[in-house]
């Protein structure tokens, strides 16, 4: 019998391999689930998102997401802390464990030039027009995806936390080794404007806070 309890802090990848059937639960809630589908992102991001990131990603109440999939195991309704609504900033230490959370394993995300993008992470057809928000004058924080993924960390973690720690309308700046269109889908389902542009054997996304 399977004990795994699931919570918000349950890892994505964790839940699937406990419980491989809700994948198609997840699925059915959010179209931005199916990414889940994608080789590349089930060893990387599913590794350390939890079930809080993922219902950010489609949208969605995490009560809701927690709530159904316990249903589908057969587990009580899931009942949250009591806690006051306030803001809590984001420590240094937590800042750095978004931005160093580490993958098990060998990480399966390092690109080389010149190769094929993963499957589900293809640039789109049509390229836009270099909106006037994305300048080098105006970024304000950077994340190194790149970098990050070649030591096997979690960019997601470090987009998260850079875009609580800027002011709406603020631009945070990413360079990738491939287009990461999960991510790009997910940003923007949560109202932020991205725009990316291919440079240098990868590519450069300016990330607009909504």
């Amino acid at each position: 019998m399977n004990t795994l309890e699931i919570t918000p802090q349950t890892k994505v990848a964790e839940l699937l391999e406990a419980h491989p059937q809700l994948e198609d639960v997840l699925i059915d809630m959010a179209p931005a689930f199916r990414k889940l589908k994608t080789p590349l992102l089930r060893r990387t991001i599913a590794r350390v998102a939890t079930l809080r990131q993922a219902a950010m990603t489609g949208d969605l109440p995490v009560s809701d997401v927690v709530g159904r999939l316990r249903e589908a195991v057969g587990q009580p309704p899931y009942e949250a802390p009591v806690a006051p609504r306030m803001y809590v900033p984001i420590s240094t230490t937590q800042q750095q464990e978004a931005e160093t959370a580490s993958l098990p394993g060998q990480s399966h995300a390092r690109i080389a030039a010149g190769d094929p993008p993963p499957a589900g992470h293809e640039p789109p057809e049509v390229r836009e027009a270099r909106p006037d928000w994305a300048r080098e004058s105006d970024i304000v924080k950077r994340v190194d995806a790149a970098a990050l993924l070649d030591k096997g960390s979690n960019p997601l973690s470090a987009i998260i936390t850079g875009l609580q720690q800027i002011l709406a309308g603020e631009v945070l700046y990413m360079n990738a080794p491939f287009y990461p269109a999960p991510m790009v889908d997910a940003l923007r389902a949560q109202k932020h404007a991205v725009w990316a542009e291919e440079s240098d054997g990868g590519w450069s996304l300016w990330i607009r806070k909504s």
